[in-house]
């Protein structure tokens, strides 16, 4: 049994409380204010109002404390080897949240971040229907966020709200945004933001950018989460309020005739989901990952990429200009390092030098069966690139020139195994799994 520590019993944190009290944990709590404390039913030697002081006596940390404290708390408990769930935002610099994700790797730690809205059932059939192509070719992505409510006080509203439909849109399309344009307003005068308007800019390697707009505040009387996804084939609303009967579906489509463009509507479908609770199956995610030491399903970087963009939409509501991040290079590296955790030991991967920061033009693996598997993968719709058939050493043009050169064995002998994967800036992680389960299925069959 697991022995892990909550680290705040507040407005959110004791909602955490409730879920892991009922899990098959050995639970700790921390938290400075002791009258929060006193009214938890848990005993005297498994709290304090000094989380350090329980460090020690736990394999693992929940970390729900306001977001400026959540670098220093998750970097003493990673160097010390412990696993870590921190809750959205993961940190308020992207540079820290960088820093945390290279330290969990660097030590073999399990880092989730607390994206809840990735574990409703509801997000995880948008996400498989994009993936299918249910809607057609992507147009729009909209969501809101808003409400009458009370402010947060350590962040602005991007940080607090926006940031959920942030990490969501990443999710369901598989990549950070290109560009963010951002409007925010600050009608408190507190100096933090608590209007925003944020557009999105994304696109999936078809040339097509796909626009996503993200609307959030305090203000709006009543309580909206909702999202909406508008295709050529199809549309969908989902409303995350309601418990079962989340997303509408509408067969609705733009129809050209001659110079005109029709509006033809559709059917419209009601989807039930199972009312489940998403902070319990993302903190049961978590307790499964440091029991079985396996990947984390909201890491380190998805955390990462979220907080970039919020700096992004903050420093164009600063400037008036659209903000360009570039993430190519950053999510080549994330595809290339799933690649060598689903295929280690199965294949020969490329390795890693403390020397050389690679960023992927290519993925190249070896294997002595190179040739039955190209033929395995493009059964299965999966391209691939041989580079080079020919040893450089071996071209017509550079045996023209230097004449008689000496042969290189192992040169020669590698030409024959290596076999190119699909890699690029924009590669949804998912299609990276698809090939290395049909590369892993490829080899199970044997």
């Amino acid at each position: 049994m697991k022995r892990i520590l909550l680290i705040g019993v507040g407005r959110w944190g004791i909602n955490h409380l409730r879920v892991l009290k009922s899990m098959p944990v050995e639970l700790f709590i921390a938290d400075h204010h002791e009258q929060r404390l006193n009214s938890v039913d848990i005993p005297q030697s498994h709290r304090s109002t000094d989380a350090r002081s329980l460090f020690s006596k736990v394999d693992a940390a929940v970390v729900v404390t306001p977001a400026p404290a959540h670098f220093e708390t998750c970097s003493e408990l990673l160097e010390m080897g412990k696993d870590v769930f921190v809750e959205k935002p993961i940190t308020l610099a992207s540079s820290e949240a960088k820093k945390l994700t290279e330290l969990a790797e660097k030590g073999g730690q399990i880092l989730q971040v607390g994206h809840i809205f990735r574990f409703d059932p509801a997000s995880l059939w948008m996400r498989d229907a994009i993936v299918e192509h249910q809607f057609g070719r992507l147009k729009m992505l909209q969501a809101r966020f808003s409400g009458f409510k009370r402010p947060r006080q350590d962040t602005g509203v991007t940080f607090a709200d926006s940031i959920h439909f942030i990490d969501l849109f990443n999710f369901l399309l598989g990549v950070p945004p290109r560009r963010v344009h951002a409007v925010l307003g600050d009608f408190f005068g507190r100096g933090m933001d608590d209007e925003s308007l944020i557009v999105l800019e994304y696109y999936q390697g078809n040339g097509s950018p796909i626009l996503a707009t993200i609307e959030a505040g305090y203000h709006t009387p009543g309580k909206f989460r909702e999202v909406t996804i508008m295709g050529t084939r199809s549309s969908a609303v989902c409303d995350y309020n309601v418990a079962q009967y989340k997303i509408r579906t509408f067969a609705n489509q733009h129809v050209a005739d001659g110079e005109e463009i029709k509006a033809e509507e559709g059917a419209v479908h009601q989807l039930e989901f199972p009312p489940e609770e998403p902070l319990r199956a993302e903190l049961a995610a978590f307790i499964d990952a440091i029991e079985k030491r396996r990947s984390r399903p909201v890491d380190g970087w998805a955390g990462f990429h979220a907080v970039r963009v919020v700096e992004a939409a903050l420093e164009s509501a600063r400037t008036g200009n659209w903000i360009t991040i570039d993430n190519l290079n950053e999510h080549r590296r994330r595809v290339a390092a799933r690649y060598a955790e689903r295929l280690c030991g199965i294949v020969k991967t490329p390795p890693e030098k403390k020397w050389a920061y690679a960023v992927y033009h290519m993925y190249v693996i070896q294997t002595e069966r190179r040739d039955e598997l190209v033929r395995h993968l493009q059964s299965k719709g999966i391209g691939t690139g041989i580079h080079y058939p020919v040893a450089n050493h071996q071209q017509p043009a550079i045996a023209k020139i230097y004449g008689d050169l000496p042969r290189l064995p192992n040169t020669e002998a590698a030409v024959k195994e290596i076999l190119s994967l699909p890699i690029y800036g924009e590669l949804p992680l998912e299609d990276v799994d698809y090939v290395s389960d049909a590369i892993v299925e490829f080899f199970a069959m044997q």
